[in-house]
């Protein structure tokens, strides 16, 4: 990639210890392979601007989002939440939903990604028409997309065949 790097923002749930350590694992990967990845777990304490500011300033501020579904993120990007739980995920949701009303149905920002096939059930309906990755399997194929770098290219279109008139 020639200039600046993608920049990339994951958002997601702090379902479990063993699901935040797996999303800090995709961005710590996805900065390795070349794209500027932010995610809450690289703050150290709390950011100068706060939480909501920081939220904002990194989904306005990426290239791509990936959504990381499950269960929780779900209930909380549909607002089916009880109030005051899951704050930072409710929050993105309205960032996000407030973009994508924006941009009409034209989504590349947004990408739902999932760490296993059964979780695809929590894709939001929002995002469900766009492509998914199961990671870490379509990790490649989630690479090729945030990089813009086809796994098959067109060939060049060649001259128009001169076909002779029917006898």
């Amino acid at each position: 990639m020639a200039g600046d790097p993608k920049r990339v923002f994951i958002s997601y749930t702090h379902d479990s210890s063993e699901h935040k350590e797996r999303a800090r694992a995709l961005a710590d990967r996805l900065r390795d392979d070349g794209l500027d990845a932010a995610i809450d777990q690289y703050v150290n304490g709390t950011p100068s601007e706060g939480w909501p500011l920081w939220m904002q300033h990194c989904i306005e501020g990426a290239d791509a989002v990936l959504v990381v579904c499950t269960e929780k993120y779900k209930k909380r990007y549909l607002g089916e939440e009880q109030s005051g739980v899951g704050l930072g995920a409710v929050w993105e949701a309205v960032l996000a939903r407030g973009e994508l009303y924006g941009l009409q149905g034209n989504n590349t920002k947004f990408v739902p990604v999932v760490f296993d096939q059964t979780a695809i059930q929590y894709v939001p309906a929002p995002l469900n028409q766009y492509t998914w990755y199961v990671l870490m399997e379509d990790y490649e194929r989630l690479l090729r997309y945030l990089t813009n770098q086809p796994s098959i290219v067109a060939p060049p279109i060649g001259p128009e065949r001169k076909l002779p008139p029917d006898p």
